[in-house]
């Protein structure tokens, strides 16, 4: 991008067009960022102003109403995190069944947006302007600890084609440039010759933050060290999948420095990042109040259910993600006093069930399974108790004998002796969502 135009960008045309758009990103931003450092005294205050505020809109809807008066809790301006504690969990299948009835009446256009689809169809929901561009601030404010600034350039090497709807054509490519600074490659397929031109654009377009999902920006990372390049980059964000400690390796040999990971959906934006501690994710307290309930039907785990305190033209009070985190104890060491959020151990949906019924989560495997050279990309799925078949795109190191260790390994995980059986493939297919599902469940366990 020549200098002139990346100034005409930031000078003339993304200012209007924030001005045609109504943005109040830059005016949020500068709150944001004071919450961010405050102490935690000034941050609980905000989450209880923002809660009862939220609740208030919520009673407008006839299904809010009905669950706030069943779990007592009436006037909002008096409501404590107790109170707020009694309210069920809404869960997505809520949101698929009531739909538009969930918006508040009075409440003016709506942001229509869709779930992610990693585990099931994609479900609507809503959100109104004031929440979208405080939203878009809380996501510049933590991008800041990666170096970006809010006129940087930003790359992403994406898997969710739906994001960047006609991103091959040079009037996207062009739009994105001049509007948003940024630039999208596809994270599949990436094979040599592709990832040799990504490799090159990448460095004249030079941004501040390449964000990427994990496996891709790995798979990347190893091609450059294999062609003995380093394409020294400010800063590497990864979200969307688990960041594995080899895969952090890998980013940080090839880019020359260690990626972050963060946490976020598309029903509440970023929930968590990792500061340079790299010591848990830390909590967005401005823009989301997050709890971690203990699942029965899964000891030991605990459930991450998360609140907008911004949507109240779409109220989400305690949504159940489907995912499992707990919070980390004590303070970070980078000095910040927000609260953490540790490992988050995958979805509900991915726990593997052993022979006595247990519900174990199948994304901690991760922590045995860390070589790249002896797999470039893996799947586990459990097609029936004690029986799994494991996709496998086979590394340099790959070895014949993968199928026995990996059985050995899952029985000391499980407690069960399974039967494995390794498939190697080119590729493994994504999600609609353009993830890679590290675990999967491809049989009805209440049938087994």
């Amino acid at each position: 991008m020549s200098p002139f135009l990346d100034q005409f960008a930031r000078g003339v045309v993304r200012p209007l067009d924030r001005l045609r758009r109504g943005s109040r990103t830059r005016t949020v931003l500068p709150v944001v960022e004071r919450l961010l450092a405050a102490d935690p005294e000034t941050q609980a205050e905000h989450t209880l102003r923002r809660l009862r505020a939220v609740v208030a809109a919520a009673r407008a809807v006839p299904f809010h109403r009905d669950r706030l008066a069943a779990a007592g809790i009436g006037d909002p301006s008096r409501m404590t995190l107790a109170d707020f504690a009694r309210l069920p969990r809404l869960t997505r299948e809520d949101l698929r069944r009531e739909g538009a009835n969930l918006k508040r009446p009075g409440s003016g256009p709506l942001r229509a947006s869709a779930t992610g689809g990693t585990t099931s169809t994609p479900v609507p929901f809503w959100i109104d302007p004031d929440a979208y561009w405080r939203r878009r601030a809380c996501t510049l404010a933590f991008d800041a600890w990666f170096g970006r600034g809010p006129d940087d350039r930003i790359a992403y090497l994406w898997g969710a084609a739906h994001d960047f709807p006609g991103a091959e054509t040079a009037r996207f490519r062009l739009r994105q440039l001049l509007l948003e600074g940024s630039r999208f490659y596809p994270a599949s397929p990436l094979d040599a010759a592709t990832m040799d031109a990504m490799a090159d654009d990448l460095e004249a377009f030079g941004p501040a933050l390449l964000q990427a999902y994990p496996t891709p920006m790995a798979l990347f990372a190893e091609h450059l060290i294999g062609r003995g390049r380093v394409l020294r980059l400010p800063a590497v964000s990864c979200t969307a999948e688990p960041l594995l400690p080899a895969q952090r390796a890998l980013g940080e040999r090839a880019f020359g420095t260690v990626p972050y990971q963060w946490y976020g959906s598309r029903e509440m934006g970023r929930v968590a990042t990792e500061c340079d501690a790299h010591e848990g994710m830390h909590v967005n307290v401005y823009g989301v109040y997050v709890e971690t309930v203990p699942d029965p039907a899964i000891p030991g785990t605990n459930r991450l259910v998360i609140t907008d305190l911004w949507n109240t033209g779409f109220p989400l009070l305690r949504y159940d993600t489907d995912d499992l985190a707990s919070f980390l104890d004590g303070p970070c060491s980078c000095g910040r006093l927000l609260p953490r959020l540790g490992e988050v151990a995958g979805r509900v949906a991915d726990c593997f069930v052993t022979a006595d019924g247990r519900r174990v989560p199948g994304i901690a495997l991760h922590r045995v399974l860390t070589d790249p050279l002896q797999a470039k990309e893996l799947q586990i799925v459990q097609t029936a108790v004690g029986r799994f078949t494991v996709n496998v795109v086979p590394g340099p190191e790959f070895a014949s004998g993968f199928g026995a260790d990996f059985a050995q390994r899952l029985a000391k995980y499980l407690g069960d002796t399974p039967e494995v059986t390794v498939e190697t493939v080119d590729h493994i297919a994504r999600e609609p969502s353009g993830k890679l599902r590290f675990c999967k469940i491809d049989f009805r366990p209440d049938d087994a």
